[in-house]
């Protein structure tokens, strides 16, 4: 297993393809997470959009639009984090550069980072960012008004039915005595 420190407590994980911090954790797709992992393995060096292509997609022909969605996505996913110290930096008709601050005294890849098991909890902090999949789709987060509003549509379903059936069982029992 190995993490990448991309921030200030931010962490890359290339095996589980996720991004996390104290305050939150982003699953990435497996082309965005294998473009991420390129990129800490290049810091500030430009690498070209054919060795991108080999690295990422390999035998698999596409054009050059996926490589551009691959690229945003990451970015937006990125965009999620508040304590990042690297940007990824479009160099016109060549490729694309991760620029990581060298500041940043911990920029290393470390092998087993955390413990096997670790109780860290991640909150979400951008309830519309979850979980990334492979064309980093989004899918939302249920804020508590929505968790209201269906128990609330449940509760009414539940006493709909209960009410329904005392009505047919007291006409049920009314008809058989007469």
């Amino acid at each position: 297993m190995k993490d990448y420190v991309i921030g200030r407590n931010v962490f890359f994980n290339s095996l589980k393809c996720n991004i996390s911090s104290t305050v939150q954790e982003i699953t990435l797709g497996s082309r965005e997470a294998s473009l991420l992992e390129l990129f800490c393995k290049n810091p500030n060096e430009v690498i070209n959009k054919t060795q991108i292509h080999e690295s990422v997609w390999g035998a698999v022909i596409v054009n050059e639009t996926s490589l551009t969605k691959a690229v945003s996505n990451l970015r937006k996913a990125l965009s999620g984090f508040d304590d990042l110290t690297c940007e990824i930096k479009t160099i016109p008709k060549e490729g694309y550069i991760f620029i990581i601050d060298e500041k940043l005294d911990n920029w290393c890849i470390k092998e087993n980072l955390l413990p096997k098991e670790t109780n860290l909890s991640f909150s979400r902090q951008d309830k519309k960012m979850d979980t990334v999949s492979d064309e980093l789709s989004l899918r939302n987060s249920i804020s508590p008004a929505v968790s209201k509003s269906f128990l609330n549509l449940v509760y009414i379903v539940i006493l709909s039915s209960l009410f329904s059936s005392v009505i047919t069982t007291g006409l049920i029992t009314f008809i058989s005595q007469s």
